[in-house]
């Protein structure tokens, strides 16, 4: 686990697109095809804009491997302003796409309208995630992966469903806990005061995952933590 902390956001901006550049260009030259998660919310907000303003020092090359999925999704129109879909092309994945760097199929996007959304998309990410950039919520809850809360507790291999958020809207799809430790990349984000607890929980040994659900990414091969607390 290797731990970055910065007392300045723009600094901790500049090392997450980094090391984030870095770990593109290390599995492009193994893998053909390399999946990025990514997942809403004000912590994240620091590395997509590093991604828009300097996607362009990534290699084509690395570019044409790269596809993005959703770490989650709230069952919601794509249209949403709850949607994550929405929030992070209008953020930065519409402008690699308009710059070329990115195909638009290469945003796997959610079946919102379907009965089993979690089932389609466990299914159209059978080879696995290689890379998660993914926050934290004050709660110390990531994905939508909550406290105490049957999503954290779900036993599933693949995506699951959520219908009882305890955060607003109610209705989500969710990496699952097992399948959030085969990612081999995890970036985590805790940013600003409000996240404090939250990482303080993630650093208390006598605390479980399910009590603070963003300390499964500790059993990840190789976990990338970056605070500005």
């Amino acid at each position: 686990m290797q731990m970055f902390n910065y007392t300045q956001l723009d600094e901790l901006a500049l090392e997450s697109f980094n090391c984030f550049k870095n770990t593109l260009e290390s599995l492009a030259k193994t893998k053909d095809l390399i999946t990025v998660a990514l997942s809403g919310g004000s912590s994240v907000k620091a590395i997509y804009d590093q991604i828009k303003e300097r996607g362009g020092e990534i290699g084509a090359d690395v570019w044409s491997k790269v596809r993005f999925c959703f770490a989650d999704e709230r069952i919601v129109p794509l249209t949403s302003e709850d949607s994550n879909y929405k929030f992070v092309m209008d953020l930065f994945l519409r402008t690699l796409v308009d710059r070329g760097l990115i195909k638009e199929e290469a945003v796997l996007k959610v079946k919102v309208d379907e009965e089993f959304p979690h089932i389609s998309y466990t299914e159209a990410l059978a080879e696995g995630i290689d890379i998660a950039l993914l926050g934290v919520g004050p709660d110390s809850h990531t994905c939508s992966l909550f406290p105490d809360h049957s999503s954290v507790t779900d036993c599933s291999e693949g995506f699951i469903f959520v219908d009882d958020s305890p955060k607003p809207p109610s209705v989500r799809i969710s990496m699952s806990r097992a399948l959030l430790t085969t990612v081999e990349y995890p970036f985590l984000f805790f940013i600003g005061e409000s996240k404090r607890d939250a990482f303080e929980k993630f650093s208390d040994e006598q605390l479980s995952e399910s009590q603070v659900p963003v300390k499964i990414v500790r059993r990840c091969s190789n976990p990338f933590i970056f605070t500005q607390i």
